[in-house]
């Protein structure tokens, strides 16, 4: 017979409408503190992945870089980037300027000159 009043006793303080509430409370605290984590657990992924990418970009080119101290320690590299920097030549060397011919050939011939002007041109 203590065996089912104790039974009783239990269920009633766990379905007891102050219990139930206190359990909710606890189940929301339990819920919102794992969503939070959550969060914090992707940004940190998407943070990662961004730093993965800089640090690729960043493999990328320094390996540039070591071409181009590569090819700066010959006579020829060095030739060739000074020639593209300072647009230069040899003293034996000829320089040939190619301009495109549709740019050099355009000119405004009509020009828009009012009566008064044409009629002091005559006059000079």
């Amino acid at each position: 017979m203590l065996d089912i009043q104790q039974k009783r006793k239990l269920r009633s303080f766990m379905y007891h409408r102050a219990t139930l509430i206190a359990l909710g409370i606890a189940v929301i605290f339990a819920v919102h503190s794992t969503w939070a984590l959550y969060k914090k657990q992707r940004e940190s992924d998407d943070q990662k992945r961004i730093a993965q990418e800089k640090v690729t970009e960043l493999v990328a080119r320094e390996e540039q870089l070591q071409s181009d101290i590569g090819a700066l320690q010959t006579g020829y590299g060095v030739e060739q980037e000074i020639r593209a920097k300072f647009n230069v030549a040899r003293p034996d060397e000829n320089v040939a300027i190619v301009v495109d011919s549709d740019s050099s050939l355009k000119t405004t011939t009509a020009s828009t000159t009012s009566i008064w002007q044409k009629i002091l041109n005559i006059f000079h």
